[in-house]
């Protein structure tokens, strides 16, 4: 029956299409691996049934149905429309249709599935009860079978009651099963059977309701998605390993005392045919054979089917087929073929008053549970994950976790081992066409059926059947790690796979887990601590705050700037294995080399704005490096510190940590205050006053020359020395006896006291234009969006034009830009950073300039001045700005952050 249903389903799914006048037209089905909710399909069209298939005949792809009646798709698509429509039946015998085609679609898929998990029940529960010579609990054994068809029955009706899959078949977990099965129950022996079968039930309920009680607590998803591949890999390789061990156990249970038994001729014949068969079928799928999914069950029906011809071949004539010879002989389990159905004896065997209790009041009956719990929720969250992905589904995961430990309650309480959603069963429910509850409804029917007249099909299953289906199993769980990973992993991470193996096979899943999480740990922070700490390496030579500062200054910066030395950190968690390399870093930069010239380093500047973390060892770290900073008098500066990091570096502190280090919440900040270390050094060395830019390096010679073309002694002239040393033998149009006179005159000079305002550009609606403003004495400040706070650039509309790059930009209130003259000098800072507005009348976002010193002298050149002057020296002046703004911004580190 089964063989029918399946070959004739696939038949049809891929075959012919039957028509109404009896001819057959051969007709491309489409594909049944839809998702479930597009077997009902809302009504678009107002168009009559009969009127779409005037049009064509033919299509029955396309919405029709009302979306109360599912529309038959796939294989259960079995009219086509002749030519007279009037003999076309009533539109409500098409409903009749479609609902009876997805019923039987259901119901096929629910055979299929079940089919395929009652090798999977049986294989699972034959390997729970250990055994021995002494102690071979025959008995036992076969109620461990029984028991594999009762989790999957009990399973079945609570995804019945509450999944959200529609096409989700359940069975024994295999991963706890195998788990527990060889570390808890291994110790326990052969001898006590009763123990292992109360532990079982306690176990399952145990971590039924921790499962239920987790999603609470405990974010599964994210955890299960933070366990190193590399172990959740090696688990499965292990636990493959060990299934591949336990199905030839199955077959030649003589292995588990002689393991060299299986070399000889008599063990052969009964492990080996359902190792090849295990070996055939895995390749035959991993070659991509067509109907994958029902190759396992029609090979171990067919496997089943052989072993009675050759037993009949073998037994002579009659009905007699030698089975009791054939029990004898340990092809078949020692079970005889019950007269009435006994699936009862799963409870009637359970003898309390010979559990040894003083054995499950240790703490290994408590390691057990949690091992359960912990592979139980792994592997439900990775399968219910997996299934989701594949299938297209949208589910509350939580709810369906707390499902599975509802069905592990259910089982526990009623002696049945730990279940879950199977992926491998329902992706072939789903990829056979199960998509509603009728279908979980069927499924639970028929798993019902299998628990009930489960004892004949144990006792008349052949040993190997069973342990073929393990033996696959034990391959698709350590194939794609022992085999592929060779290529596809690091030697290191495939080390770690075999650690693993050896591990499961010779101490147990608990040692084994242990096991790969330490070498995985071991391996994080080696990768860790290779990882590039320091992002990137600069000095105030090559990277500045946003500071105008006179040419003078900006000379020794560039001279001296390698006194200081900036690095940024990536980002990162400093911790032992990553804190280290910044201390190596400053060493070697200490260290002192013969025939190397390099400035003393006087400025240490650490960018932790990216630091996502630090632990005790990254802060003991970096007070180390602060001990060999203040032994060489060194500044140590740190920036944006994010809060966990300061309160971690602050709790470490000594009495005088203060003193080791300052702090800042910008770059900009830190970089200006390192700036301002520096120049002030080099005060008083007249020689370091006289230096000038690339092509006029001496500032002498440039003083000299403006002198020459406008001899007043006004401070102007302070400016006329900027704007030659950045023309001269720079522009070729450019005449300094032409446009100095007639610029320097036009501009205006004016002074002003601490938080006074100097300009402020106007709002993007209005055409306000502020001056051009040089600093020549003090220091002035240029803030962003200053009327945002208020609102009234809001009120004119500035929104609009917001930056597009939100998370880099400035807020209301931030300092853009600074100027700053420390001492009196001939020479001045500027311009500012209000050429767009005096170039174009539009600024976004507007800024106000203030003066943040006391006494604040300043030279404007308004626009109505601006407008006055020739056309020439005009666009001298634009060349002039440019210049000097693009030389603040290469030099400010702007670009340098930013990317």
């Amino acid at each position: 029956c089964f063989l029918f249903l399946n070959v004739s389903c696939n038949f049809r799914n891929h075959g012919w299409r039957s028509c109404v006048n009896g001819s057959k037209i051969p007709k491309a089905m489409p594909s049944t691996s839809r998702r479930p909710s597009d077997s009902v399909l809302p009504s678009v069209s107002k168009r009559s049934f009969t009127e779409d298939l005037k049009d064509d005949p033919d299509d029955l792809e396309e919405p029709l149905l009302s979306p109360k009646f599912p529309v038959a798709t796939g294989w259960d698509r079995q009219i086509s429309a002749p030519s007279n429509l009037s003999k076309l039946a009533p539109a409500h015998k098409v409903e009749v249709l479609a609902s009876s085609s997805s019923s039987t679609k259901n119901f096929v898929a629910a055979c299929v599935t079940c089919a395929i998990c009652l090798t999977g029940g049986i294989s699972l529960g034959a390997i729970i009860f250990p055994s021995d010579e002494t102690h071979p609990n025959t008995e036992f054994k076969i109620v461990g079978m029984q028991i594999g068809l009762l989790g999957m029955c009990l399973s079945q009706w609570v995804l019945y009651w509450r999944s959200q899959i529609k096409c989700c078949i359940a069975g024994g977990s295999i991963p706890p099963v195998v788990a527990i099965s060889s570390t808890f129950f291994k110790r326990l022996g052969p001898a006590e059977p009763h123990t292992v079968l109360f532990a079982l039930s306690f176990i399952t309920f145990s971590a039924g309701v921790l499962i239920y009680l987790a999603p609470r607590f405990i974010p599964l998803g994210r955890i299960v998605k933070g366990i190193p591949y590399t172990v959740f890999g090696g688990f499965m390789a292990g636990s493959g390993v060990l299934c591949i061990q336990y199905g030839i156990a199955i077959a030649w249970p003589l292995v588990n005392n002689d393991p060299l038994s299986l070399a000889s001729s008599e063990a052969g014949k009964f492990w080996v045919p359902p190792f090849l068969l295990a070996v055939l079928v895995y390749s035959a799928q991993e070659m991509g054979i067509p109907m994958e999914d029902t190759v396992l069950p029609m090979s171990l029906a067919a496997m089943t089917a052989a072993f009675y011809a050759t037993l009949w071949m073998t037994s002579g004539t009659g009905t007699d087929l030698g089975l009791e010879a054939a029990r004898s002989d340990g092809w078949l389990f020692n079970m005889e073929v019950p007269s009435s159905p006994t699936f009862y004896h799963v409870w009637e065997i359970q003898d309390l008053s010979k559990v040894r209790w003083d054995l499950l009041r240790s703490p290994d009956l408590l390691t057990a549970i949690i091992q359960c719990f912990a592979l139980c929720s792994l592997t439900m969250v990775e399968d219910l994950y997996s299934i989701t992905e594949m299938a297209g589904l949208k589910i509350d995961l939580n709810k369906e976790v707390q499902s599975g430990g509802i069905s592990n309650m259910v089982c526990g309480l009623f002696g049945a081992m730990p279940t879950n959603a199977v992926l491998s069963y329902t992706l072939s429910a789903y990829k056979s066409g199960a998509s509603s509850d009728e279908f979980l409804l069927y499924t639970a029917i028929i798993s019902t059926i299998l628990f009930v007249v489960g004892d004949y099909a144990i006792a008349l299953l052949p040993k190997m059947v069973p342990a073929a289906a393990m033996i696959w199993v034990g391959l698709a769980l350590c194939w794609e790690w022992i085999y592929r990973g060779a290529s596809r992993l690091s030697k290191l991470d495939y080390g770690v796979v075999w650690v693993m193996v050896i591990l499961n096979v010779t101490t147990g899943a608990s040692y084994m887990l242990l096991g790969g999480l330490f070498v995985s740990l071991l391996q994080l922070a080696h990768r860790l601590s290779c990882m590039e700490v320091i992002a990137g390496e600069t000095s105030s030579t090559s990277e500045r705050s946003n500071t105008l500062r006179t040419v003078a200054d900006d000379a020794i910066l560039a001279k001296f700037g390698g006194s200081s030395m900036i690095l940024h950190i990536s980002k990162v968690i400093l911790f032992f294995g990553s804190a280290h390399q910044i201390q190596e870093h400053v060493e070697q930069r200490l260290e002192k080399k013969a025939g190397l010239k390099t400035q003393p380093l006087e400025h240490l500047v650490l960018n932790l704005g990216s630091v996502l973390d630090a632990e005790i060892s990254g802060v003991k770290t970096l007070y180390a490096i602060f001990d060999v900073a203040r032994e060489h008098d060194i500044k140590v500066v740190i920036v944006g510190m994010k809060d966990n990091v300061k309160k971690k570096i602050e709790r470490f502190s000594t009495s005088d940590g203060e003193s080791l280090y300052t702090s800042f919440d910008s770059m900009d900040q830190a970089l200006h205050f390192v700036e301002r270390g520096i120049i002030q050094r080099s005060k008083g060395k007249g020689a370091l006053l006289a230096m000038g830019t690339t092509l006029n390096p001496d500032l002498l010679v440039v003083r000299k020359s403006v002198k020459a073309v406008y001899p007043q002694q006004k401070p102007v002239r302070a400016v006329g020395t900027d704007i030659h040393a950045w023309l001269n033998n720079y522009v070729d149009g450019y005449n300094a006896s032409r446009m100095l006179p007639i610029l320097l005159d036009q501009l205006e000079i004016q002074k002003f006291t601490e938080d006074q305002e100097i300009a402020l550009t106007g709002a993007p609606n209005s055409m306000e234009r502020a001056p051009l403003i040089w600093l020549l004495d003090g220091e002035i400040g240029v803030v962003n969006d200053p009327g945002d706070s208020n609102g009234e650039f809001k009120k004119k509309g500035v929104l609009e034009f917001k930056h597009s790059d939100t998370f880099n930009s400035p807020v209301s209130g931030d300092m853009l830009q600074r100027a700053c003259i420390f001492a009196a000098q001939d020479g001045c800072a500027g311009p500012l950073n209000t050429m767009p507005s005096f170039f174009t009348g539009f600024q976004v976002p507007p800024i106000a300039v203030y003066a943040t010193s006391p006494n604040v002298v300043c030279a404007l050149l308004t626009h109505e001045n601006y407008q006055k002057l020739p056309s020439d020296v005009a666009m001298l002046v634009q060349h002039y700005c440019a210049r000097k703004d693009f030389s603040q911004n290469a030099m400010s580190g702007r670009f340098w952050r930013k990317a």
